[in-house]
């Protein structure tokens, strides 16, 4: 096995690997929860192995790290790339931009989450795969035991030397779910920008007109009242896409 980790943009990569450090040296070695960062990228990392964003075809394929629901891989894109400036290559000063082209964005990265014939669906039909070793995301807020034996389960696959330690690692997840608190608080909220893109994405996907052009809309009221006839359908849809 090539020690090679896929995980998708904005996907807790850089976290993972500097937990995968902290258990090598025995002790929590990251930036710690404090001034409320929302990203890790930077920080030190394990050189036991490598990370990508490209999922492979190869015949013995890699491991990845992902979540299958893609409204929390969306919401992870929007805060911890899109308005945290980690990309200022694409995203600088982003929230200064107008309130159209804040939208757009949005809505085109949501659409990207949501149709399955783009390349980033790659990573949700990848880890569908029988032969794949898949480290669940959803672990992490839904099940941190489970989490903590799949992980000691690729370490071992990786022949990294390292300690058992749960301790440092539920200090980490801690850590970053205090980092994820802004996702959660998008969940079904008419008033957040990144929530009305999802829900005219997914409107838009299932082939409902939602009446007026949202994108000469100029504020999120005027928006809201375009789909909030559609909430009760957008709700029962979305929740599919969401870790609970």
């Amino acid at each position: 096995m090539r020690k090679v980790l896929i995980y998708p943009r904005g996907g807790g990569g850089w976290w993972l690997h500097n937990l995968v450090l902290s258990l090598e040296k025995g002790a929590y070695i990251g930036r710690g929860n404090n001034n409320r960062n929302l990203f890790y990228d930077g920080i030190d990392v394990s050189s036991q192995f490598q990370t990508t964003h490209g999922v492979s075809n190869l015949e013995y394929p890699d491991p990845i790290f992902v979540s299958k629901k893609r409204f929390n891989n969306y919401a992870n894109v929007v805060t911890k790339v899109i308005y945290s400036g980690l990309d200022p290559r694409n995203y600088s000063d982003f929230e200064k931009e107008p309130f159209s082209v804040q939208l757009n964005e949005l809505i085109n990265t949501a659409s990207f989450h949501l149709r399955n014939n783009t390349s980033n669906c790659d990573f949700y039909n990848y880890a569908s795969r029988d032969d794949v070793f898949v480290l669940e995301y959803d672990n992490i807020f839904t099940n941190p035991t489970e989490f903590i034996n799949q992980l000691y389960m690729l370490m071992d696959k990786f022949e990294i030397v390292y300690t058992k330690n749960s301790d440092i690692v539920h200090t980490a997840i801690d850590n970053y779910t205090t980092s994820c608190r802004d996702v959660f608080a998008m969940y079904y909220n008419f008033s957040n920008i990144a929530w009305v893109a999802w829900c005219i994405a997914m409107l838009d996907e299932n082939k409902i007109p939602i009446g007026g052009n949202v994108l000469e809309t100029t504020n999120i009221i005027d928006i809201g009242k375009l789909i909030i006839p559609h909430q009760s359908m957008l709700n029962k849809e979305s929740v599919k896409w969401m870790i609970i």
